[in-house]
């Protein structure tokens, strides 16, 4: 009896560990299912971006009828249709014809362009209204040419409009452009996303009637060759960084501008609050004509941010060359700014008014121009010497300006592309309580550095007045 009695409390237990173990194994399932599902904590996970990049396929871009071969992509005369993400291969030509993405929220699109040459003088050659993420790569080295508009005129005149301001990328969502020599033209906006842009690799040479790149919320650069050629303004976002690469900009307003306004253009055609210079973003919709839907706004809450950390950027701009409506940081890399001739504008502006700092921590800098509203480096902040030197007389086009050391050595020169009286310069070099000498031209200033920023100015703008040490002038009706 008592063995009967201990064979079934011995089933018994076999039976409930069995039961136990399907448990187990039947939520591990559950758990993979949901996972792979983007279920896990109410919010898409990165496996369910990675299950929804799809198979892709191929397309072929042709005036006489586009060709494509592949799951959620169709083609209709010259327009692609691609509603599923995946990595795409394009070839070929088109003109006026588009690539259209309408995919899902956590879908990413991968266009691998080899030789592609697509125009569209009416719409967005590339144009995502939705999709999680589009990214432009390449396998090849051949040149992929992407031209939007009838032409790439900046209007001087505000009050006309341009009825085919469009961008050649156009994006709702997140733009990444990884690799491939990319040669676009736009009336508008050369890159325009609506969240953010990053640029981790290639070769990108824009000319454009707008921003050369504008992101809506944070454009990051941390690799290839950006050229702008010619904008409005040559980069603009809420949140820039620059960490890498080699690249050079030329606008006929703000060189680089981390916004919380707008400029000129903006004003006349479409984004932007009407003359906003707080450090942070505000907008009023408008109508579409530079790329963006008439609710677009930009980040109205972020403080302003523009970061230099690494690699080497030139700007050459008509108006600000380096502006942040909220803060400008350099801990890198080195920049060369040939800023402004005027004197509503300057070099270096950030956002001092409205709580902004302008400082250097690290890297090179040479920014010259007017003195106008030329700007130095916050002495409170800034944990790397620098100066700023007003002049007595202007300096004209190709005048080289050089910075020695007190044996004489050449620490860094330049030849101004345009004419200016202000001159800024930062480097590990300089060490404090010595003497540098300033040449411009024939012209030798010796400044010897008593501050973390040295100052001979005696400007006081409307952000502030002067640093310690003579150390830093801020503000200005230019910001």
């Amino acid at each position: 009896m008592k063995g009967n009695r201990a064979k079934g409390i011995v089933l018994g237990i076999l039976i409930v560990a069995a039961l136990i173990g399907c448990f187990f194994l039947y939520r591990s399932i559950q758990q993979e299912n949901e996972e792979s599902a983007g279920v896990s904590g109410g919010s898409v996970s990165a496996s369910s971006v990675q299950a929804n990049q799809g198979e892709g396929g191929q397309i072929h871009l042709s005036d006489d009828g586009i060709t494509v071969d592949g799951d959620g992509v169709t083609g209709d005369g010259k327009k692609v249709t691609i509603t599923k993400g995946g990595e795409f291969t394009v070839d070929g030509s088109s003109s006026e014809g588009q690539i259209y993405i309408q995919a899902g929220d956590a879908d990413v699109i991968t266009l691998s362009m080899n030789g592609v040459t697509l125009t569209n003088t009416s719409d967005h050659p590339i144009h995502v209204e939705n999709a999680g993420e589009l990214i432009l790569t390449s396998t090849g080295d051949e040149e992929n040419v992407i031209t939007a508009g009838t032409g790439t005129r900046i209007i001087e005149n505000k009050t006309v409009k341009d009825t085919t301001q469009v961008a050649a990328i156009y994006g709702k969502d997140d733009i990444t452009i990884e690799k491939g020599t990319y040669v676009v033209s736009a009336s508008g906006d050369g890159i325009h996303g609506n969240d953010d842009c990053r640029i981790k690799g290639g070769h990108i040479r824009i000319t454009c009637g707008d921003d050369g790149i504008h992101a809506n919320e944070s454009l990051k650069i941390k690799g290839g060759k950006v050229e702008i050629l010619q904008s409005n303004e040559g980069l603009e976002a809420n949140q820039i960084e620059i960490s890498d690469g080699e690249h050079t900009v030329t606008a006929k307003d703000d060189g680089i501008n981390a916004n919380g306004g707008t400029s000129e253009f903006d004003q006349g055609f479409g984004r932007g609050g009407f003359g906003n210079r707080d450090n942070t973003a505000t907008a009023t919709p408008t109508a579409d004509t530079s790329g963006e839907s008439a609710d677009d706004t930009t980040n109205e809450e972020k403080t302003a941010n523009l970061t230099i950390s690494g690699g080497k950027l030139y700007v050459d701009a008509q108006g600000d060359g380096l502006d942040s409506n909220g803060n400008l940081t350099i801990s890198g890399g080195e920049t060369i700014v040939d800023g402004p001739s005027n004197d509503g504008n300057g070099p270096l502006d950030s956002g001092s008014e409205s709580g902004g700092v302008c400082k250097i921590e690290g890297g090179t800098i040479l920014a010259i121009g007017s003195s106008g509203m030329a700007e130095g480096f916050d002495d409170s902040e800034s944990t790397q010497y620098s100066f700023l030197h007003s002049l007595d007389s202007h300096f004209t086009e190709g005048t080289k300006i050089q910075i020695l050391d007190s044996d004489g050595k050449e620490l860094f020169s330049h030849t101004a592309a345009r004419s200016g009286n202000s001159v800024v310069f930062s480097s590990k070099d300089l060490k404090k309580g010595k003497t540098y000498t300033l040449q411009v031209g024939d012209t030798k200033t010796e400044i010897t550095l008593d501050s973390i920023t040295t100052s001979n100015s005696t400007y006081q703008g409307m952000g502030g007045g002067f640093g310690g040490g003579g150390g830093r002038r801020k503000g200005g009706f230019g910001n």
